[in-house]
C-alpha cells in the first residue's frame, strides 16, 4: 500500500540507548512522495498568495530563514547594548514535534485558514490508515504501526503541515500589545521560528512573561518541550516555568546554541572560513558519487543536502 512507509532510525547525538536521540525517518513509495510533492507545491504556494504565513516562521520557505533569524539575534544583543536597554530571550526546543503534533490539530488549523475543503480531505486520506514499520530496530523490522499521531517525517508535505499547525500561535504572539523589541517605528519583532526551533523575546520583562504564558498555555494542548533544550537570557530573575519545572537562565559568559549559532551576552563574531566548508563539500559529494545511487540521485542529494550547508556558512 502507498500509505506504508519504511521507518529508518538515525542517530542524532547523545547516549545511543536513549530513544530520543533517534530520528525516524519515513521512506515511503516513489508514487506517493510524488503525490504528496504535487501537494505540498500547491499548499505553499496557497498560503503565500493568500498570505497566512507567520511573519516569524522561516521554516521551509523559499527564504534564507537562519540567516535572517541569526542577523536578527545579533541585531537585538547589538541594540540592546547600544541603548542600554532590557533585552529578554527565552527559546524552546519542541520535543519529537513531527512525530507528536495531533492530526486533529491539523485539520482544524486548515479548516480555519480557510484552506479548501477538498484539499483538506486529500490531506487526511494521506494518513487514514496509514501505517510504517520500523527497519533497523536492533531485533529486526517491526510489524505494522498505526500513524495515529504526528506527521511522517520525509514526506515532502509534513514539514508545511507541521508550521501550519503552530501558526496559531505565532499569529496569537503578534496580537499582543507592547511586546517584543522596538527597532524602528515600524519594526517590532517579538519572534523567531524555524519550524519546530522558536524563541520569543521582547525589551520588558513583562512583555517576555506575556509571550511565555501564551505559549506555556499552547504547548501542552499540541506538543512538549525538550527540558534540557530550552533556556533564558535575562538580566533579571525571570523565575518562568514550563511544565512546572523552572526554565534555566544563562549566565553572562553562556550562550544557546540557536540554528547553529550561539545567542548570549558574550556573543562572539566569527570569521567564517569557507576553506573548511569546501573541503567538507568535496568529501561528502566523492562519497555520494562512490555510493551507487543513480547520477539524478546524487544530484539531488547535492542540492539539498550539501549546497545548504555552504549556504550557512556565508
Amino acid at each position: 500500500s502507498r500509505k506504508q512507509g519504511i521507518v529508518r532510525l538515525l542517530y542524532k547525538k547523545g547516549p545511543r540507548e536513549d530513544p530520543a536521540n533517534w530520528r525516524p525517518i519515513c521512506l515511503q513509495q516513489v508514487i506517493y512522495k510524488t503525490y504528496a510533492g504535487v501537494l505540498a507545491r500547491r499548499f505553499t504556494r496557497w498560503l503565500a498568495a493568500n498570505g497566512r504565513h507567520a511573519d516569524a516562521q522561516k521554516g521551509f520557505r523559499t527564504v534564507n530563514g537562519c540567516g535572517e533569524h541569526n542577523f536578527l539575534a545579533s541585531t537585538l544583543i547589538d541594540h540592546a547594548r547600544r541603548s542600554r536597554r532590557e533585552l529578554h530571550m527565552v527559546w524552546y526546543d519542541l520535543k519529537n514535534a513531527f512525530g507528536s503534533v495531533p492530526q486533529e490539530l491539523l485539520w482544524e488549523v486548515l479548516q480555519r485558514m480557510g484552506v479548501p475543503p477538498a484539499f483538506v480531505e486529500v490531506c487526511q486520506g494521506l494518513y487514514q490508515d496509514a501505517a510504517f514499520t520500523v527497519g533497523n530496530a536492533a531485533d529486526g523490522p517491526t510489524d505494522l504501526v498505526r500513524q495515529l499521531v504526528g506527521v511522517f517525517q520525509g514526506c515532502p508535505l509534513s514539514p508545511h503541515l507541521f508550521t501550519a499547525a503552530i501558526s496559531p500561535l505565532l499569529h496569537a504572539r503578534e496580537r499582543l500589545k507592547d511586546t517584543g523589541v522596538q527597532l524602528s517605528a515600524d519594526d517590532r519583532p517579538g519572534a523567531s521560528a524555524y519550524a519546530d526551533d522558536l524563541k520569543i523575546f521582547s525589551g520588558t520583562a513583562d512583555g517576555v512573561k506575556r509571550q511565555h504564558a501564551l505559549v506555556a498555555d499552547f504547548l501542552p494542548c499540541t506538543m512538549s518541550i525538550q527540558r534540557d533544550h530550552r533556556g533564558v537570557l535575562k538580566a533579571c530573575d525571570l523565575e518562568l516555568q514550563l511544565d512546572g519545572a523552572r526554565i534555566p537562565s544563562l549566565t553572562m559568559n553562556a550562550s544557546y546554541a540557536y540554528l547553529g549559532i550561539g545567542n548570549g551576552f558574550d556573543h562572539v563574531r566569527r570569521r567564517i572560513e569557507l576553506v573548511p566548508a569546501l573541503t567538507q563539500l568535496k568529501d561528502d559529494a566523492t562519497a555520494l558519487l562512490q555510493s551507487g545511487l543513480a547520477p539524478c540521485q546524487v544530484v539531488k542529494a547535492v542540492k539539498t543536502y550539501l549546497f545548504p550547508r555552504v549556504d550557512a556558512s556565508t
